[in-house]
This record gives C-alpha cells, structure tokens and sequence, in this order.
C-alpha cells in the first residue's frame, strides 16, 4: 500500500490541494451515505448479461492507414536521411515532425512514446509473431 500512496502523491503533487482526514466514528457522512437503501438493488434481468463477445479475439494488427508503410519511411529517414519523394509541404512538415519522436541504433528503430518511455518499434509480421508468441504460449 505505501508504494501505492507514494505513486499517488507523485501524480498529485503539480495540485495544490489540502487532504483532511476524518476518523470512521467522526465521519457523519460515510455512515449515512452506506445506510441510503438502494432502488435498485433487486431489479436484475438475468437476460442483460451477454455471454457472446464478438471482439473477443481480433487477430489482427494494424494502424490508421493500411497504405502507408510509415514504419520503413521513418527508418529510412532516420537511419540514411532519405525522404519520401512526393508527398505535400504538409505532410512532409507532419511526417519531420513525427521523426522526432524516434531514433535509430542499429539495426533496431525505438519510439519515444507520449508516457515518455522508449519503445522498439516493429512492423508487420515481426509485430503478428511477438503477439502470437506472448499469447499463445
């Protein structure tokens, strides 16, 4: 639990907030909000509950737009400086703008991502085989 408590101060500690604690015998409110009856504590229908999950298993990995093979144009980019012929002033000014956001150690393209952690990226069939093999086994 105190590591639990550590996370939370970190999280909240950019808030200027001030916590006050009342004890179980003081709290008024807590005892009367757990005596409030419920209205809808026996209104149930067994028939509400879905046994059938149709996105159970996708099987399938895949981005935005299945056209763009952005993971060989950022690794071409990043690792030789070559940029994709043909494209419009705002795309190429989005797509330099994304390749920030990566780097290139040899032979392997790393993300780093909103959370600020560095991911490996990895493409299409490399991607499929590592979820095949986290899940299957």
């Amino acid at each position: 639990a105190k590591a639990r408590l550590l996370r939370w101060i970190l999280l909240l500690q950019e808030f200027d907030f001030k916590v006050i604690d009342t004890r179980g015998a003081e709290n008024c409110a807590a005892d009367h909000l757990s005596c409030l009856e419920n209205p809808y504590e026996n209104i149930f229908d067994p028939k509400e509950i879905k046994k059938t999950f149709p996105l159970e298993s996708l099987n399938k990995v895949t981005h935005k737009d299945p056209s763009t093979p952005w993971f060989a144009d950022l690794a071409n980019y990043i690792a030789g400086n070559f940029i994709i012929k043909g494209i419009t002033s705002q795309l190429k000014q989005k797509f330099f703008k994304d390749a920030r956001h990566y780097f290139w150690d040899d032979p392997y393209l790393f993300g780093t991502c909103a959370d600020q952690i560095i991911r490996h990226c990895v493409a299409g069939k490399e991607a499929i085989d590592i979820l095949n093999a986290c899940h299957s086994g």
